[in-house]
């Protein structure tokens, strides 16, 4: 058995779904809060770190 790492080829696969416009959300009636608008950001951004 091989052990791979945690989402080992995920960034290929994902696009390979955005060149086949395979990639939408599928829950249509999303709706941002105010929490959404206002305070999150992604864990790889700069300031995720200085808001904490």
């Amino acid at each position: 058995m091989k052990i791979v790492r945690a989402r080992e080829g995920w960034e290929e696969k994902f696009r390979l779904m955005a060149e086949q416009g395979d990639d939408n959300l599928l829950d249509e009636d999303f709706v941002q809060t105010k929490w959404d608008e206002e305070e999150w950001v992604e864990s790889g951004s700069v300031d995720h770190y200085s808001k904490i």
